[in-house]
């Protein structure tokens, strides 16, 4: 798709004209109404902005395993409380930080309704879950200030530089900006010296030996799955 000038449109663009319906596509009736976008809900929330907003942070949540539907999202959020309601917690701040930073900064409707930028939100808060709960974090209000401002530029980041590499690039950034925003972090955190963020005591290093090759090779599938 391009514009009149023969110019890539934005990803945004790109995207909220994909995840459309098709003019022929038939609402499911029933049970079969929560599966796949759930696109007649945005369409029924467009004018109630708390329930859009609510929609659209779940649909964020769901995006990071590349699933665009709010009741996915919800069972992702219940599942990450059950294991940890410090993880649960910052992954819903990041992303309603993410997709409330996008309304401010009036990107596409259609991208911010559909969990395009509570994506990267999503995962910045969980990231820094993650490693403060290792040292400091758990419960910090710092960690948590910490998760609300970056995941806010996670958001900048991907109105910016991410439409940037789509266009230039004909890809879409996907995680990139939350990867640029806490390698920036991290390294910040490495390099200069500061008293509020702790990640903990080094892990110890492997004894000569410890190493199972074999158990190493196996656990790269696995991670991937």
């Amino acid at each position: 798709m391009a514009t009149t000038n023969d110019e890539p449109l934005p990803l945004h663009e790109l995207i909220s004209r994909i995840l459309a319906p098709e003019p022929s596509f038939q609402k499911p009736k029933g049970l079969l109404s929560g599966l796949g976008t759930m696109q007649a809900l945005n369409q029924s929330l467009a004018n109630q902005p708390l329930l859009d907003f609510i929609n659209a942070t779940l649909r964020g949540i769901s995006q990071v395993i590349f699933v665009n539907n709010p009741l996915s999202g919800l069972l992702i959020l219940v599942a990450m409380f059950i294991q940890s309601p410090w993880l649960g917690s910052m992954s819903l701040v990041g992303t309603a930080s993410a997709t409330l930073m996008a309304i401010v900064l009036k990107a596409n409707p259609g991208a911010i309704q559909n969990g395009i930028f509570g994506l990267n939100g999503m995962l910045v808060g969980a990231a820094m879950a993650f490693f403060g709960g290792f040292g400091n974090g758990a419960w910090n209000p710092v960690w948590a200030i910490a998760i609300i401002i970056l995941s806010a530029l996670a958001a900048v980041a991907m109105e910016t530089v991410g439409t940037w590499f789509a266009i230039r690039f004909r890809v879409a950034p996907l995680g990139i900006p939350f990867n640029g925003v806490m390698l920036t972090f991290l390294l910040l955190l490495a390099f200069v010296p500061q008293p509020f963020f702790d990640l903990g005591p080094p892990p110890p290093p492997f004894p000569a030996g410890a190493i199972d090759g074999f158990r190493l090779v196996q656990s790269l599938p696995i991670c991937l799955g």
